[in-house]
């Protein structure tokens, strides 16, 4: 059966089903058996739309059978649901309520559950009120909340959140670990002590609209005065009462800054070694574009940089040469290359030269290539030189007409020409293999003995022993050798002479004849191995003579050209022509000696140093010199040595004149010999006021005489020094320096010192005011243990991994109950902060460097009766104190105890839950009894049917629907005394339209609601307020016969006032609430006294349109509900 949407199996009276009808919760009815006997359409479609609705039986079906299937499934909702029903039920509870979550679907649905009886035997009432949109609501909330927090915290950024005022009211760890200070320290504090910005809220915003968040480089002053470096982002938002808040990011560049420090360092030794390096520098692209060169290169090639940088390295580099062709090939395909190649010199002339080159990627991600040669020109000269001396000396060997050998100690034959294999009859095969003591008769064999013994170093040997041939016959040598040693390894080298032959006095001749021929050929050799060419010139006939190792010099080949006086000029250098002729004339005035330095050509174009020395060997008969002889020796290497020597000594030059270090080179006497900048700059004297003075006398105090001939003779015996002391300057003022010494030695004699000087003047003020802080931080020291001493805090500090007590107040002894604390660990002295975990969280504070705070935490120590225990709640902190060093080696304890606090605030907070809790009560049971009073008066209006009562009837049940909802919305609210009454107006008057036949309420049409929140002493009167002007408008309209009459209602909200506006766009109803009508009177009346008790007005326009406001300002207004609050 259903009856104005209850649906029922028993006889409700019109007021029970009234009740039901006017409230939006599940609800449904029981007996006494928990049959469910009538339930609401919101029941109903529940049930219908709900797969799990055992929480929802149906008609006739007992709500104690139906929760039996649930909990079964062991489904603790239900469990708790049967026993509250049975226990109203039974009369053992005066009522029952739960909360308890079903799944729907995709989503959940909770619900708040009251369950109250309806008398003794009548059963009970189930009221359903869904709350999941406040349970969602505080879900997100509480997750939303977590998730920043965790970010706040989590940041690899510091973050500072500051209000209008600039003062801190939010940081996270990393801002303190940077700021070097304390969270508790920082809160609350202005942002300008660290962070000097200098923007208002309006630049800020500016510069976040034009630039985005990201500020640039800054510096941040740490609380301990430091310095740091950091990167700065900006947010600026607005806080719940619309005001400005900045929060301020920020993250350490110290290292980023040291990075492009030591880059810009690298990057100067780089050009430094590149400019300075003796091997010669190329960098450039692949394809051979030249972009950089440095002086070695430029003078290995005779290029300026600027002749070469810009340009293709097809100038320096022959690619047509096979070699270099392969060089460039095989460095493209492995990236680098190492190797021997030739570079073309400015003159044409072709430099072999030892190259390492590799492509790399630069920063710009372009490919450039880095080569760097070094001319091997005099290294492949002498190579050449040593073949050809090889060559030669094998040559020799092989055309001597006697035998040669060498062995070794062991006997091994190592080298042998062909006269031995032709005297003994062995091939070469056979000789290789056999020992050199197989060959020499058996009775003989005892001279050689001597020999491979090595009793023979350094002496010649001459003997005469039998040889055995392949055949067996003894052939009579002639022995004749030395010894020599090459590699560590000994070897015996010498010659035998077959004098079996019956010629051989003749031999002996013919020996001794080649004898002196090798004598000339030594002496030729001796010639060659000096490096010398010797010539002789004819003055008269202008024909000249060059002996064999001149042609091999410069590499021509005498039978290819005819060396006269003319063509010998042609290969001096044109730069050098003058100097033969010039030396020439001044040794015939002087007639010392023929000396002179210059350059000749070589056959590949190339031009040697040549050191010329002679002298006249034959003159005419006037005296006059015909003849001029002497030798040539290349002296390239030697002018590269002094070519490098100079640029050292230029080097050396720059290095001595631009040094930052002050320096002074000082003679053997102690006279200046020459200063550098630094040093003028240090004591203010110029080069002329002071080279050739006493510098011990010109800068050395006159009570420093002593120490100043001490440092002296120190630097004279070849030892360095370095101390501080002081020294006069100029002006007569005294400059702390740093004073040291380096002997300049020649031949084992200290001839000269260079004497090195630095200004620490700076560094002595920096030392001083160490020195004033440290007797500062001393006093301060003791003054801060006075402080500890007094502070209201338990403050004690623990020393080491072991934590040990150096130091506890008075407050502390108190709190733990014990006075002898000093010297003991903490685990020794309270083993009850050992149970509790506190040595696990002080180990975490040493060794993890990280401060730890407690807030309220429950601590209990044994200083009870009898060792007792006894529980304290704490705000107490972990701190580590650092050395000098940054190191932690000890841990600040600072507690407060907050127990009394805390129970008090216990004992007030349960107080106010139940407060609360009453208060809601009260709210839920007026709601209630407003809706049963609302019920009866509808009842009443359908019993009536007389108009006019009905009518003032309606006007009595909207004004207590009104209130009804105000306790209503109290119920559901958090808050039990603000609602929000943009909702109220939703629900009253713009639902009330479609549910109820209230005219008064389908005047509005439209709606334009700002969210307004007010107290409920105010939110009565107001809602009361709108209704009656409603009513009355409405009554207007019936009594004015109005038709289409249509409303649009905008509320307006600030946090000082409230206006709502009812606007008439037809402008026909609005006008006539300023006149008078007829039994109107008590309603307007009734409208002024609510206007009045919200200090409100009501204003009428009707200039451009027809505009009904109510003005009123938001005030707490004290009454009993705020009461209970307050």
């Amino acid at each position: 059966m259903s009856t104005d949407h209850i649906h029922t199996i028993v006889e409700l009276d019109r007021l029970s089903a009234a009740i039901l009808n006017s409230l939006n919760a599940h609800i449904a009815l029981i007996n006494s058996e928990g049959i469910i006997t009538a339930f609401n359409t919101q029941w109903k479609i529940y049930r219908e739309e709900c797969e799990e609705n055992w929480s929802h039986p149906g008609l006739n079906e007992n709500i104690l059978s139906v929760l039996q299937h649930p909990l079964a499934a062991g489904n603790e909702s239900a469990l708790r649901l049967l026993l509250g029903i049975k226990d109203v039920l039974c009369e053992e509870r005066e009522s029952f309520t739960m909360k308890y979550q079903v799944s729907q679907e995709a989503s959940q649905k909770t619900f708040s559950v009251t369950v109250n009886p309806l008398g003794t035997d009548e059963g009970a009432i189930l009221i359903y009120e869904d709350i999941s949109a406040q349970i969602q609501s505080q879900t997100y909330l509480k997750e939303t909340r977590e998730k920043f927090e965790k970010h706040f915290q989590n940041s690899l950024y510091g973050i500072l959140v500051a209000d209008e005022s600039n003062t801190v009211i939010e940081a996270n760890n990393i801002a303190c670990k940077l700021l070097e200070v304390s969270e508790n320290n920082l809160i609350f504090t202005d942002i300008s002590n660290y962070l000097n910005v200098n923007m208002s809220v309006a630049d800020i915003q500016k510069r976040i609209n034009r630039k985005g968040n990201y500020i640039g480089d800054y510096e941040i002053k740490t609380a301990k005065g430091n310095v740091i470096p950091i990167e700065l982002s900006v947010t600026l938002f607005r806080n719940e009462s619309g005001k400005p808040v900045t929060s301020w990011a920020f993250k350490d560049i110290s290292q980023k800054r040291n990075t492009q420090q030591a880059l810009k360092t690298s990057e100067l030794l780089y050009k430094l070694q590149f400019n300075n390096t003796l091997e010669g520098t190329i960098i450039g692209k692949p394809d051979g574009l030249i972009l950089e060169v440095n002086p070695a290169a430029c003078d290995m090639l005779g290029y300026e940089p600027g002749e070469l940088e810009g340009n293709y390295r097809d100038i320096i580099f022959d690619m047509d040469n096979p070699v270099n062709i392969q060089a460039v090939a095989n460095r493209r395909e492995n990236g680098s290359f190492t190797g021997e190649v030739e570079f073309t010199h400015k003159d044409g002339h072709k430099i072999p030269v030892e190259v390492s080159s590799v492509i790399f990627e630069a920063e710009d991600g372009e490919e450039k290539t880095i080569i760097n040669i070094k001319d091997i020109s005099s290294r492949i000269a002498i190579q050449k030189q040593l073949l050809d001396e090889k060559e030669f000396t094998e040559s020799a060997i092989s055309s001597l007409p006697t035998a040669f050998f060498v062995f070794n100690l062991k006997g091994e034959l190592i080298r042998w020409n062909n006269m031995l294999e032709q005297d003994l009859g062995y091939t070469n095969e056979e000789i290789a293999s056999t020992n050199v003591m197989k060959l020499v008769h058996p009775d003989d064999r005892s001279l050689l003995f001597n020999i491979l013994e090595d009793k023979l170093v350094g002496k010649k040997i001459s003997v005469e022993a039998r040889c055995i041939t392949k055949d067996g016959e003894a052939v009579h040598y002639l022995l004749r050798g030395t010894s020599f040693e090459q590699n560590g390894e000994r070897f015996i080298v010498g010659g035998g002479l077959n004098r079996n032959n019956i010629i051989e006095i003749e031999n002996e001749r013919q020996q001794v004849k080649k004898e002196l021929q090798r004598t000339r050929h030594f002496n030729d050799l001796a010639v060659d191995g000096a490096n010398l060419g010797l010539w002789e010139v004819d003055l008269d006939s202008d024909n000249a003579y060059y002996n064999e190792r001149w042609y091999t010099m410069l590499g021509y080949d005498k039978d290819d050209v005819e060396f006269t006086k003319s063509f010998f000029y042609s290969l001096v250098h044109h730069e050098d022509r003058h100097i033969p002729d010039t030396e020439l004339s001044r040794y015939i005035e002087s007639g010392d000696s023929y000396e002179a330095e210059f350059r000749l050509k070589t056959t590949d174009g190339s031009y040697r140093w040549i050191l010329a020395i002679g002298k006249f060997v034959d003159w005419n008969e006037y005296g006059e010199p015909t003849k001029l002889a002497g030798s040539h020796m290349d002296i390239t290497e030697r002018k590269l040595v002094e070519v490098e020597s100079k640029r050292n000594q230029k080097l050396l030059n720059q290095l001595f004149f631009n040094s930052p270090i002050g320096i002074v080179l000082v003679d053997a006497d102690g006279n200046v010999q020459n200063i550098n900048q630094s040093f003028s700059k240090i004591f203010g004297y110029s080069d002329s006021e002071i080279i050739g003075k006493n510098l011990d006398q010109t800068i050395v105090p006159q009570a420093m005489d002593e120490q100043g001939e001490t440092l002296s003779r120190l630097s004279f015996t070849g030892d360095s020094f370095q101390t501080e002391t002081i020294r006069i300057s100029k002006d007569g003022k005294e400059v702390p320096v740093l004073v040291g010494g380096v002997p300049v030695e020649l031949d084992g004699d200290v001839i000269a010192i260079y004497g090195m000087y630095v200004d620490i003047t700076e560094r002595k003020a920096l030392e001083n005011q160490i020195v004033e802080l440290l007797e500062t931080e001393q006093k301060a020291r003791a003054q801060m243990q006075d402080m500890f001493e007094e502070s209201p805090s338990a403050i004690a500090m623990l020393e080491g991994k072991d934590h040990i007590y150096n130091f506890v107040n008075q407050k502390y002894k108190e709190l733990v109950g014990k006075q002898d604390l000093v010297g003991l660990s903490v685990k020794e002295a309270l083993p009850e902060m050992d149970e509790q975990g506190f040595t696990d969280l002080l180990d975490t504070c040493y060794n993890e460097d990280k401060s730890l705070y407690f807030n309220e935490k429950e601590v209990y120590f044994n200083n009870g009766k009898n060792g007792a225990s006894k529980s304290h709640f704490l705000n107490f902190v972990y701190k580590p104190i650092h050395n000098e060093d940054g190191e932690v080696y000890g841990i600040f304890v600072e507690a407060i105890d907050v127990t009394e606090q805390v129970q008090a605030r216990n004992i007030i907070e349960e107080s106010l839950v139940e407060k609360e809790t009453l208060l809601g009560e009260v709210h839920h049971r007026v709601k209630n009894n407003l809706a049963i009073i609302s019920g009866l008066l509808e009842l009443e209006i359908l019993d009536n049917n007389d108009q006019k009562i009905s009518k003032h009837l309606h006007s009595t049940q909207s004004r207590i629907t009104t209130i009804a909802k105000i306790h209503e919305l109290l119920y559901q609210n958090e808050s039990l005394t603000h609602v929000s009454f943009r909702r109220f107006i939703e629900t009253v008057v713009k639902d009330g339209a479609e549910v109820t036949d209230n005219n008064a309420y389908k005047l509005i049409t439209s709606f334009e609601l700002d969210e307004v929140e007010l107290n409920v002493n105010q939110a009565i009167p107001a809602g009361m307020l709108l209704n009656e002007v409603l009513d009355y408008l409405d009554q207007i309209r019936c009594n004015s016969g109005i038709q289409n009459s249509q409303l649009a209602l905008r509320m307006k909200g600030s946090d000082e006032c409230v206006k709502i506006d009812l606007i008439d766009p037809s402008g026909q109803l609005l006008p006539a609430y300023g006149l008078d009508h007829p039994n109107t009177n008590l309603r307007k009346e009734l409208i002024d006294v609510l206007s009045s008790q919200i200090n409100g007005s009501i204003i009428l326009e009707n200039e451009t349109e027809s505009i009904l406001s109510i003005h009123f300002a938001k005030r707490e207004l004290r009454g009993p509900h705020s009461a209970l609050k307050n």
